[in-house]
């Protein structure tokens, strides 16, 4: 498959996709209005974007040069050059389900990062069209927001999704880095972690979730994640290529789907958002996916700033240790968690803190603790 530039008679055959006023309004929302749509329509549309030199049709051909999809990128705004829209992306319905979707919108992504300076791409999908959906999550668009769009034949939700092209670190200086003699001494000298394993009081923050119908596996998750990105400490990563020390813009959670049949664990990445419904959502919809499959998954590699978050359900601890090699440079926390228990009529939660000694001392072990305190009590209202 490759991409070209829209001609006029593609117009045609995207027509003959569109077969329903239903689908009209998924492909479209309310750009059009009209159905059954024409070349003509098609062509009013797209001319005078054009020759405002922010609207890009591109259409999709297969090796024998056969059009099998299109969709158009544009300008949002006029005075924003950092973002871009995807939209009205088909494929033909005869090849739906095969892989073509996905292959088009990688096409479109590398196109924006040959051609179009921008930091970002979003697009919006209609909450009833799952099938699209899950093409924009496989080529990595993340939800984001949620609205009502009013629509001729009634009020859809849009779900605004999302995909961050832009570096999301920063270089820290390390000789002006505040741990700076702390972080030579121990990515030289002493390298080791720093652990620590205390109860929480989560009594609230259960009760608040049986009030709410919400999972607390999630909620804890949530919070956590908030705590964690309100630091840059704990946000800290290292590049063995170029030995820099490195900030991220943010992290997100690692969590884990255990199979009983199999007793075997699959690693599910969920990006953190601040909005707590987005959230919420989202790793809902992350675990349920993850319970469909027995793979192991875990990709490093294309997810730095990721950090373990990990529920060990089956026993109410009281330690928890984790090393990793000696001179393993690996910055990002790992958080692990047990069963809470009554003690004295509150629920009290084992917690365990690992954090590279390298960025992260007692102090900031201990202070992981005191700001989950104080994000549950603030999240419980």
């Amino acid at each position: 498959m490759k991409l070209r530039e829209y001609r006029k008679e593609d117009a045609a055959m995207i027509c003959k996709w569109v077969r329903t006023e239903d689908e009209l309004y998924r492909w479209s929302a309310d750009r059009f209005n009209k159905f059954p749509l024409s070349e003509k329509d098609i062509e009013e549309n797209y001319a005078p974007q054009i020759e405002g030199g922010r609207f890009f049709p591109l259409t999709a051909v297969n090796e024998e040069g056969i059009v099998v999809g299109h969709f158009i990128i544009r300008y949002p705004r006029e005075d924003d050059d950092s973002s871009v829209r995807f939209g009205f992306v088909i494929v033909d319905p005869e090849i739906r389900g095969k892989g073509y979707g996905s292959r088009m919108l990688w096409l479109g992504i590398q196109y924006v990062k040959d051609h179009l300076d921008v930091a970002r791409i979003d697009l919006g999908v209609f909450e009833k069209n799952e099938a699209a959906k899950r093409c924009y999550e496989a080529v990595g668009f993340r939800e984001y927001g949620l609205r009502k769009c009013e629509m001729p034949i009634g009020t859809w939700n849009c779900i605004d999704m999302e995909l961050n092209l832009a570096k999301n670190y920063r270089i820290v200086n390390k000789e002006t880095y505040y741990r700076n003699g702390v972080f030579r001494h121990f990515t030289e000298d002493c390298k080791c972690s720093t652990s620590m394993t205390a109860r929480i009081d989560v009594t609230d923050l259960v009760e608040h979730s049986r009030r709410r119908g919400t999972r607390f596996y999630i909620n804890f998750l949530y919070v956590l994640s908030k705590v964690l990105n309100s630091r840059d400490d704990y946000k800290m990563g290292y590049l063995w290529q170029s030995e820099e020390l490195i900030c991220y813009d943010s992290i997100n959670p690692i969590q884990y789907v255990f199979h009983e049949d199999t007793e075997t664990c699959t690693p599910v990445y969920t990006r953190y958002y601040e909005d707590y419904e987005v959230f919420y959502r989202n790793a809902a919809r992350d675990v349920e996916n993850a319970k469909q499959t027995r793979e192991y998954g875990l990709d490093m590699m294309n997810h730095p700033n990721w950090f373990d978050a990990s529920y060990i359900s089956w026993l109410s601890y009281d330690s928890l240790n984790i090393e990793l090699p000696d001179g393993y440079l690996h910055f990002a926390p790992i958080i692990n968690w047990g069963k809470y228990r009554e003690e004295n009529g509150r629920l009290m939660m084992p917690v365990s803190v690992r954090l590279n000694h390298a960025i992260a001392d007692g102090f900031l072990v201990a202070n992981v603790y005191r700001l989950l305190e104080k994000e549950m009590a603030a999240f419980c209202g």
